[in-house]
């Protein structure tokens, strides 16, 4: 398959792109590359492009994620050099979470939710999770938390737009 100038994808599944590691996630990325042969993008790899971007090195996470998800993304961003002052996810039991998960929250929830939580001595506030709906209060939580706000489908549109700019993606070392 040809590249279109311009043409790029992306993977919409963060979970998928860091349960196995920085290593599984760039082959994943490069495999989705291979199959629709164009540049993708892919969660994972584009929150950690948009904080090495804005050198980030301390950061609080907040999920809708439970317990045993949460430990896969710890150790994800772990590998990557970040301190994480603060972590928070769906700490209820999984049969009350069944039924009404946290991804599922309207953004003014989510933005309860996280605002909740503590991001003291955090340079920045890191929200994974595309299908959680945080993107309509990024604005109102950078305002009232005074720290910037990176959420997964966020640092993908940026990362998107970065390599439609530059014509190709920016790799991005291991902080």
């Amino acid at each position: 398959m040809s590249q279109s100038r311009g043409t790029f994808g992306a993977y919409g599944f963060t979970t998928a792109t860091f349960y196995r590691g920085r290593v599984f996630a760039e082959q994943l990325e490069q495999a989705q590359q291979q199959v629709l042969g164009v540049p993708v993008v892919v969660p994972a790899l584009a929150l950690l492009e948009a904080l090495a971007y804005l050198k980030i090195k301390k950061i609080s996470v907040v999920t809708p994620y439970p317990e045993w998800n949460n430990q896969t993304l710890k150790t994800f961003l772990s590998e990557a050099s970040f301190e994480i002052v603060g972590f928070k996810g769906d700490e209820r039991s999984i049969e009350v979470a069944k039924k009404n998960y946290l991804w599922h929250q309207l953004p003014n929830e989510a933005a309860t939710f996280i605002k909740e939580v503590s991001h003291k001595g955090a340079d920045a506030i890191v929200l994974p999770c595309t299908a959680w709906r945080r993107f309509e209060v990024i604005e109102e939580l950078e305002a009232d938390l005074k720290i910037p706000v990176v959420t997964a489908n966020q640092a993908t549109i940026w990362s998107l737009a970065r390599g439609a700019s530059q014509g190709e993606r920016i790799a991005v070392s291991p902080s």
